[in-house]
């Protein structure tokens, strides 16, 4: 609503606001790591990775995903005054707020203490209304308990799970925020039919494991991206399966399973590792993590993967790589000792810079080797850009790198009816139909061409067949009822306005002609 208020429907405006908060967050992004490890160079090329990498590139540039934005935002602050609140504990010994709410402290830190834990608490809530992708944020702060902040780790006599209680207990009212928002966006989601029920659980495992590795692809060889990618058993979405849709394209079932084993290995050799490299855990099981919501467990939508989900995963990914690479430099790291304060043990913050100073040579390598790499994605980035003009641009681009594409048919389809170039349009609609039969869009995209020649049969026809298959669309009903309004059909004109306005009742055109 700000936005429109500055600059109109001019475009420029609404692009500015979302590259401002992407360069907000990656400013964000570095002080949060450099607060917590205290190492400039490694805190630097994650913050670079984050803001260049082409996977990002959907987020930024599709105006109507500023809640990407706004969420990472929020989601940063979060961090950073939880850490601020760590810190004001530490420095007064205070303990958890699990652990009889500060008990022990001073007044004044023992009331700093609950200003940054509500201050953070305030921030997570923002962050969930902006994007309710955040509902990870509590396993996220447990891993930064473990690393860097080290706040998991015993002191002397005390037990292990007498260490971990407090620190669950801390996160109670973080886990009480996440399930309010998960019922809200459940409702919303249902309300709006987004949420897809057919789809069996075991081809939503299948899918989410492939999604895993192909996510894990693209982050090393960003190529072949697109704003659409379909789900390998699209068959399955509609209230009618049974007489439509052929079975689509799926990875095989060994590949299911060597992919589950491979992210299972990974998964315990890092936790095997955990003690020589802590930054290893956080970074794998933060991108594990952040991307359970959206990883089609619970199906929202129609499409397989999406670049704009792994805005924030993908920094587990890029802490785990580059802390890892600079862990190389400075030899293995020794069993931690229990009883030397975090900041001084060998694998706590600040560690590589002693390590590093007698390796010059290979530091200076790699950081060149690194910024290399990051140029390289900018280069993609800005190529990747180009494609982001209109629509058309857009959505061919889509038809290029994936193959079949419902939705991307239709798309150009309709960009073609836009300019009366109705022949290549009703082809498009008509390869949309191959790919998908389940595409009520494209069913009604040939009625509406239909209409516009004048063919009503047929445009009643393809209108009815969308109908079927998603009872629920007013914009087709407003078509029907038009053409029935023309054909003297007064009596089933009402009927089909009135239905429309019970589906949707902000639908304007339905209550302008009824």
């Amino acid at each position: 609503m700000l936005d429109v208020e500055l600059f109109g429907l001019n475009p420029r405006g609404h692009h500015l606001t979302n590259l401002l908060f992407h360069i907000a967050n990656t400013l964000l992004l570095l002080l949060l790591l450099n607060r917590m490890t205290e190492r400039d160079w490694c805190s630097f090329f994650v913050a670079a990775l984050f803001a260049l990498h082409p996977l990002h590139v959907e987020s930024v540039a599709w105006v109507a995903e500023r809640k990407d934005l706004l969420s990472g935002f929020f989601f940063f602050l979060t961090l950073l005054v939880y850490t601020r609140y760590i810190e004001e504990c530490t420095s007064a010994g205070v303990r958890p707020v699990g652990s009889s709410l500060w008990s022990g402290a001073s007044g004044q830190r023992a009331g700093a203490s609950r200003a940054y834990y509500a201050a953070a608490l305030a921030l997570f809530a923002l962050g969930l209304m902006s994007k309710p992708m955040l509902v990870t944020v509590p396993f996220v702060l447990l891993l930064l308990d473990y690393w860097p902040l080290r706040r998991v780790e015993p002191e002397v006599g005390e037990s292990q799970l007498k260490r971990l209680v407090p620190l669950v207990l801390e996160k109670v009212p973080f886990v009480l925020l996440t399930i309010v928002s998960c019922v809200v966006t459940f409702l919303a989601q249902r309300k709006s039919h987004s949420l897809t029920t057919e789809l069996p659980l075991t081809l939503r495992i299948a899918n989410a494991i492939a999604s895993y590795l192909k996510y894990l692809g693209k982050t090393i060889w960003p190529t072949h991206l697109a704003i659409y990618y379909p789900h390998p058993n699209a068959r399955f979405f509609s209230p009618h399966p049974e007489p439509l849709y052929p079975a689509s394209e799926q990875w095989p079932t060994w590949a299911i399973i060597a992919a589950a084993l491979l992210l299972i290995s990974v998964s315990i050799l890092i936790l095997l590792r955990r003690r020589t490299g802590p930054w290893l855990v956080t970074g794998w099981f933060w991108y594990l993590g952040m991307l359970v919501p959206v990883i089609g467990l619970v199906q929202v939508g129609t499409q397989a993967i999406a670049d704009r989900y792994t805005y924030l995963p993908l920094i587990g990914i890029f802490i785990a790589v580059v802390w890892g690479l600079g862990s190389l430099l400075s030899g293995p790291s020794p069993v931690p000792n229990q009883s030397v304060a975090p900041s001084s043990r060998p694998d706590g913050p600040g560690a590589l810079k002693e390590g590093l100073a007698s390796f010059r040579y290979p530091r200076a390598l790699l950081a060149t080797a690194g910024l290399m790499l990051v140029g390289v994605y900018a280069g993609i980035t800005r190529h990747q850009l180009q494609y982001w003009r209109d629509n058309y641009t857009l959505f061919s681009h889509a038809l290029a790198v994936t193959s079949p594409n419902a939705v991307a048919h239709f798309n150009v389809g309709a960009r073609l009816v836009e300019q009366k170039q109705y022949r290549p349009a009703g082809a498009h609609f008509r390869a949309a139909i191959a790919a998908d039969p389940n595409c009520e869009e494209a069913y009604a995209g040939l009625g509406y061409l239909f209409e516009s020649l004048g063919k009503t049969n047929e445009a009643l026809q393809q209108f009815e067949t969308a109908l079927r298959i998603r009872p629920w669309d007013d914009l087709s009903r407003c078509h029907i009822a038009s053409i029935f309004e023309g054909q003297g059909r007064t009596n089933e004109a009402l009927a089909e306005y009135k239905q429309a306005l019970q589906f949707n009742p902000d639908n304007v055109r339905a209550h302008y002609y009824l």
